[in-house]
C-alpha cells in the first residue's frame, strides 16, 4: 500500500517542475517579443521623417513616367509590326502571282517550242527517210515521242493550230511505222550478210523509236549466232582430240574455258554498244538473251559419265572428277567476269542523280535482278546439274578407294600406318579437289562424304583390327609359350594406336575455318556452311580418340598377359632394347630438326653443351652402346662447334683415323658446315673432307 501511494507524489512533483520551467521560458519570450516592437516602433519613426519620404515619392514618380515612355513605344512597336504584315502580304501575293505567271509563260514557251519541233519533225522525217539517213529521220521521231501530250489537245481547241498538229501527228506517226519496218528489214538483211558495221548501225536507231526490246531481241539473236559459232568451232577441235596431246585428260574442260573465253570477249566488245544506246537496265535483259550453252553441255558429257561399265574403277574417275572441278571453276571464273561488268555499268556514280530512296531502290532492284540472272540462267543449271553428278562420283571414288585400301592392307599385310596414310590422304584429296571447284556446296558435301566414310567404313575397320589382334595375340602368345617362349611378339595394337593418334592429329589439317574463308571470299551464310561442315571433323576426331583409348586398353591387357605368361626374364634384355631403340630415334630426331637450323658460333657452344649432356644421361641408364648409336650426332655436332674451316679439317681427318664405324660422309659434312652462317659458303664447298 505504501509503493501505490508514493507513485502518484512523484509523478505530481514531476509536473510542477514541468510547469515551472514552461514559466520561465514564456517569460524569456515575453521580453524579447517586447523589445523586437520597440525595435520596429523606433524603424517606423524614423521612415516617417520628411527627406526619406519625398525620395520615396521621387522614384515612384520616376517609376511612373518610364513605364508611360515603355507603354508608348509598345504601341508605336505595334503599329509599324501591323504595317510591316501588310505590306509582307501584299509583296507574296504579288509574288504568288509572278510564279504563276512564270510558270505559265514557261509552259507556253514549252508548248510553242514543241509545236514548232513538231513541225519541223514533220516537214523533215519523210525527206530524211527517202534520203535513207535514218539517223535524223530516227532523231526526229525520238523527238516526236518525247514531246509533251499537252500539244495534241490544241486538236479539239483550236481548229486552225489543231489542224496543223493533227496533220503534223499522222505525218509523224505514220513514219515511225514506216521507219520501224524499214530499220527491222536493213538490220535483218546486216546480220545475213554478217555486215558489222551495219548491225552496229541500225541497233543504236532502235531505242530512238522507242523500240528498246525489238532491238535488243534481233542484237541479241546475231550474237547468239556468233556464240554458237564459237561453240561449234571449239566441239569440232574436241571431237578431233583438241590441239595438245598433253591436255587431253582435260579437252572437255578446255573446251569450256574456249567457248567462255570467246563468249566474254565477244560480251566486252559489244557491252558499250548495247549501254550507251539503251542504256544500263536494259544490259541485263541483253545479257539474258544469250543463254545458248545447251549445245555445249548436252549428251556428250552425260555420255562420259553414264555410258561406262557396269562397275567403274576408281582410279579411272580420277582424272574425270578433276576435269569436272576444273569446268566449274572455268565457269565461276566466266560469272565473275560477267558480274563485274554488269556491276560496272549499272552502279556507276556518273549516272544522272536521284534522290536517296529512289536511289536505293533501283540499286535493290538492279542486284535482285541480276542475281536472278546469275543464279537462274542455263548455264547455272547445267552445271548444277554436272555437279550434282560429280557429287555422286566423287562419292563412289572415295568410298571404293577407302575399301580397297583397307582390302590390300588386310590381305597384304601391311602395317596400319599405311592405310591410315592412304585413307586421309583420300579424304584430303578429295576436299581440296572439290575446293578446286570455286563451290562452297560442293567442299561441304566432300567433307560430309568424308566424315560419314571415316565414322563407318574406316571406323569399323580399326576397331575390328583392335578386337581381332587382341585375340590373336593371346592365341599365338600361348602357342610359343609352348613351343617358343623366348620369341618376342610384335605388338600389332600399338600400331593400330600410332596410326589413330596420327588420324586425330590430321583430321582437322586438310583445311581450317580460316583457310575455307580467306579462299573463298563467300557470303557469311557460305562461311556458315563452311564453318558447320569443318566442325564435323572434331567430332570424328573426338570418336577417334575413344577408339585409341580402347586401343591402349588393349595393348596394356596384353601386356599383362605377356608378362604373367613369359614372367620376369625377358625384361631386362627388352628393357635394354627399348633403350637403344630410343636412343637411335632420338639421335635421328635431333639430326632432322639439325639440319633445318642455322648456327654461329655461339650457337654451335650451346648446341654442344646440351648434346653433352643428353648424351651423359643416355649413357648412363643405356651404358656405351648408346653412345654408339649417337656417334654421327656427335660428329654432327663437333663440325658445327668448330671455330674456323682449318679445325673441321683437322677434325674430319682425326675422325677418319679413329675406329668409329659411322662416319660422315664428305658431303653430308659439307652440308653440316653450311649451316653455320659465319662461314663463306664458297670457301666450305671447296673444302677437301
Amino acid at each position: 500500500m505504501m509503493t501505490y501511494l508514493k507513485e502518484p507524489d512523484e509523478d505530481d512533483l514531476y509536473i510542477s517542475k514541468q510547469l515551472q520551467e514552461l514559466r520561465v521560458e514564456l517569460d524569456v519570450k515575453r521580453r524579447e517579443e517586447e523589445r523586437l516592437q520597440k525595435e520596429i516602433a523606433d524603424v517606423l519613426n524614423e521612415c516617417a521623417s520628411g527627406d526619406q519620404s519625398r525620395a520615396f515619392g521621387m522614384a515612384v514618380s520616376r517609376l511612373n513616367n518610364a513605364m508611360l515612355v515603355v507603354e508608348g513605344d509598345s504601341k508605336q512597336l505595334a503599329s509599324s509590326l501591323r504595317t510591316i504584315s501588310r505590306l509582307a502580304d501584299n509583296i507574296s501575293s504579288k509574288v504568288s502571282a509572278l510564279d504563276i505567271a512564270k510558270t505559265r509563260v514557261v509552259e507556253c514557251l514549252q508548248l510553242a517550242g514543241d509545236m514548232y519541233d513538231l513541225g519541223v519533225c514533220s516537214e523533215g522525217v519523210d525527206e530524211c527517210i527517202s534520203n535513207e539517213d535514218y539517223e535524223q529521220a530516227a532523231q526526229h521521231i525520238h523527238r516526236f515521242l518525247t514531246l509533251d501530250r499537252a500539244v495534241f489537245q490544241f486538236i479539239s481547241l483550236f481548229i486552225v493550230a489543231g489542224q496543223s498538229v493533227s496533220h503534223s501527228y499522222e505525218v509523224l506517226a505514220n513514219a515511225t511505222t514506216r521507219l520501224k519496218g524499214i530499220l527491222e528489214r536493213k538490220l535483218d538483211a546486216a546480220i545475213d550478210n554478217e555486215d558489222i558495221a551495219g548491225i552496229q548501225r541500225f541497233v543504236k536507231l532502235f531505242p530512238m523509236i522507242n523500240e528498246h526490246d525489238k532491238g535488243l531481241l534481233q542484237f541479241g539473236k546475231y550474237l547468239s549466232k556468233k556464240i554458237i559459232k564459237i561453240g561449234d568451232d571449239n566441239l569440232k577441235i574436241m571431237n578431233v582430240g583438241g590441239t595438245d596431246d598433253k591436255r587431253v585428260n582435260v579437252l572437255y574442260a578446255d573446251t569450256l574455258f574456249l567457248f567462255f573465253e570467246g563468249t566474254a570477249a565477244l560480251l566486252e566488245t559489244n557491252q558499250p554498244i548495247v549501254e550507251n544506246s539503251y542504256g544500263p537496265d536494259k544490259l541485263l535483259d541483253f545479257i539474258n538473251i544469250l543463254q545458248v550453252l545447251e549445245r555445249l553441255l548436252r549428251d556428250e558429257r552425260h555420255t562420259k559419265f553414264f555410258v561406262v561399265a557396269e562397275r567403274l574403277d576408281p582410279l579411272e574417275l580420277d582424272t574425270l572428277l578433276s576435269e569436272i572441278c576444273l569446268m566449274n571453276t572455268h565457269t565461276e571464273m566466266y560469272w565473275r567476269f560477267v558480274r563485274r561488268r554488269i556491276k560496272e555499268c549499272l552502279f556507276r556514280p556518273s549516272f544522272p542523280r536521284q534522290n536517296s530512296d529512289e536511289k536505293v531502290r533501283r540499286k535493290e532492284e538492279r542486284e535482285k535482278k541480276l542475281d536472278q540472272l546469275l543464279n537462274r540462267s542455263l548455264v547455272g543449271s547445267k552445271m548444277q546439274e554436272l555437279l550434282g553428278n560429280y557429287l555422286l562420283l566423287e562419292q563412289y571414288y572415295m568410298g571404293e578407294s577407302i575399301r580397297k585400301a583397307i582390302d590390300t592392307d588386310v590381305k597384304e599385310e601391311g602395317l596400319l600406318s599405311t592405310v591410315v596414310d592412304d585413307v586421309l590422304f583420300l579424304v584430303r584429296k578429295c576436299v581440296r579437289r572439290a575446293m578446286s571447284s570455286g563451290s562452297v556446296d560442293c567442299v561441304c558435301a566432300a567433307l560430309n562424304n568424308g566424315v560419314a566414310l571415316l565414322e563407318t567404313t574406316f571406323y569399323r575397320h580399326l576397331y575390328n583390327a583392335i578386337q581381332v589382334r587382341r585375340y590373336e595375340f593371346i592365341t599365338s602368345a600361348l602357342f610359343r609359350f609352348l613351343s617358343e617362349p623366348a620369341k618376342p611378339v610384335p605388338l600389332r595394337v600399338w600400331e593400330i594406336d600410332t596410326g589413330l593418334v596420327r588420324v586425330k592429329i590430321t583430321l582437322c589439317s586438310p583445311v581450317g575455318k580460316t583457310s575455307y574463308c580467306t579462299v573463298f571470299q563467300r557470303s557469311d551464310i557460305e562461311t556458315g556452311k563452311l564453318e558447320h561442315a569443318v566442325g564435323q571433323l572434331t567430332d570424328v576426331s573426338r570418336k577417334m580418340h575413344h577408339l585409341a583409348s580402347l586401343g591402349m586398353e588393349s595393348l596394356f591387357f596384353i601386356i599383362e598377359i605377356e608378362i604373367i605368361i613369359f614372367g620376369q626374364g625377358n625384361q631386362l634384355c627388352r628393357y635394354n632394347s627399348l633403350l637403344l631403340i630410343v636412343c637411335s630415334e632420338v639421335e635421328r630426331q635431333m639430326e632432322r630438326v639439325i639440319m633445318k637450323c642455322s648456327f654461329n658460333r655461339l650457337g654451335g657452344l650451346q648446341l654442344d653443351r646440351e648434346f653433352r649432356q643428353l648424351s651423359t644421361y643416355l649413357s648412363g641408364i643405356a651404358g656405351w652402346t648408346a653412345r654408339e648409336r649417337c656417334a654421327r650426332l656427335a660428329q654432327i655436332v663437333a663440325l658445327l662447334n668448330v671455330e674456323n674451316l682449318e679445325e673441321a679439317v683437322e677434325l674430319r681427318d682425326t675422325t677418319r683415323a679413329s675406329s668409329i664405324a659411322r662416319v660422315l660422309l664428305a658431303s653430308d659434312a659439307v652440308k653440316v658446315l653450311q649451316l653455320r652462317t659465319d662461314f663463306p659458303a664458297s670457301l666450305v664447298q671447296k673444302l677437301d673432307l
